[in-house]
């Protein structure tokens, strides 16, 4: 993240949640899911209002191993 923001030179308006329920709905994320929630944040981000980003764990390497 740090990386991008300092090649784009553009503060980070948000990250959003892997969740692959998003792509079986078409690209839509869940109401309720994580990825909703970054979502909605980084809207209200871009209207102003000061909200913290969601701090997301990274999978572990079992994790990703075993994902699929």
């Amino acid at each position: 993240v740090d990386e991008v923001m300092d090649s784009l030179g553009v503060p980070l308006t948000g990250i959003v949640a892997e969740d692959p329920t998003v792509w079986k709905q078409g690209g839509q994320a869940p109401q309720g899911s994580t990825a909703a929630q970054c979502f909605c944040n980084i809207a209200r981000r871009l209207c102003g209002e000061q909200v913290p980003i969601i701090q997301l764990e990274r999978p572990g390497f079992f994790e990703r191993l075993f994902r699929h």
